[in-house]
């Protein structure tokens, strides 16, 4: 009897439906987390246990609305030797997320897109094997206080994110060591509270600009 190829995908929206019976949360984020067991190794075993909700996962913190629905708010799975590529779309599934944290882990591959998510303030990607950037990956993050993606040197040559000039709400940039290159806008007046930039291991050159002057709070 020929291999029925579709059990795979039949038994993981049966995962789905079981996790989601338990829990009053948006499907996109169970479904995207259920992505992320799938494509990472290492994670906490309580992630592999169909009896827990996704909010009841390591690591997983999730927030309540009015109507008492729960969404993911938090990742936070910090130096637990995680390794595996992310799944990338990961912006059009998390759409509450304020905070990821993936640092001091082995992840490879391109960084999910952030792009449009207006809740996102915090960003630890650092010390992982990330290997491009998408186009636009830092679009629409008003409310982005802190990016960390420092010892990343597999990233191929890039050039510093100017979209990242549009959000005052900045305190701290960590692009270290992750093959930035050319040239600084001169554009750092747009960080008024800014108060650490690490930008050090990498290929810049030329002058620092005149608006490095601006910066008064590093």
């Amino acid at each position: 009897m020929p291999r029925n190829k579709t059990l795979p995908t039949f038994f993981f929206f049966i995962m789905c439906a079981c996790v989601l019976s338990h829990d009053k949360i948006n499907n996109k984020e169970t479904v995207y987390l259920l992505q992320f067991r799938e494509a990472i190794q290492n994670l906490p075993s309580n992630w592999f246990d169909n009896s827990t909700t996704i909010c009841q996962w390591t690591g997983v913190v999730c927030g309540y609305t009015p109507q008492n629905f729960r969404f993911v708010e938090r990742i936070e799975l910090k130096s637990r030797r995680l390794n595996g590529i992310l799944p990338l779309n990961l912006n059009e599934s998390l759409v509450a997320l304020s905070c990821l944290d993936l640092r001091d882990n082995f992840f490879s591959g391109p960084l999910p897109s952030f792009s449009g998510l207006s809740n996102l303030e915090q960003i630890f990607l650092s010390s992982n094997n990330f290997t491009s950037i998408p186009h636009g990956c830092f679009q629409g993050l008003e409310s982005l206080a802190l990016i960390d993606l420092g010892n990343n040197p597999k990233i191929p040559p890039w050039i510093f994110p100017t979209d990242l000039n549009n959000y005052s709400r900045l305190v701290s940039i960590g692009l270290s060591a992750t093959n930035l290159m050319g040239f600084l806008p001169n554009t750092f007046d747009s960080f008024s509270i800014l108060t650490l930039l690490y930008l050090s291991e990498n290929n810049l050159t030329g002058v620092l600009p005149e608006s490095f002057s601006k910066l008064t709070k590093l």
